[in-house]
């Protein structure tokens, strides 16, 4: 059993830095890659639900909204000539960003249990 956890694990992994290389692949080609990403966001949500779930594609959404700036940055990195194409930088702030988003949510389900506590409907 734990060699089948690990190797989706490994498999989880791959999937999701694949994940950060379409994303930025997909943002290099499209015409309005500095502006209007919402396409680019949809993929990458539509993708990351079949791996982690939705919880991910939530988080990573708004992970990078706060992260704009950044991600930005990022992406002109990779762009320059002198990186050779190489998309790691990319993928490594993708999925910091991804668990970031993760870890946020996770602090915040206390406030949120409470406050679906207080809704009015049934027990």
């Amino acid at each position: 059993m734990m060699i089948l956890y690990l190797a989706w694990v490994a498999f989880a992994a791959y999937l999701n830095a694949g994940i950060a290389c379409f994303h930025f692949l997909f943002g290099y080609v499209h015409p309005f890659y500095d502006g209007s990403s919402r396409l680019n966001h949809f993929l990458h949500n539509a993708f990351l639900q079949k791996s982690p779930g939705l919880p991910a594609a939530l988080s990573l959404s708004h992970a990078l909204l706060v992260k704009r700036q950044q991600y930005y940055r990022v992406f002109e990195k990779c762009e320059n000539p002198i990186n050779f194409s190489d998309l790691t930088v990319f993928a490594v702030f993708f999925l910091q960003t991804l668990e970031e988003g993760l870890d946020q949510n996770i602090c915040n389900l206390p406030t949120r249990i409470e406050y679906s506590d207080q809704l009015p409907g049934e027990s």
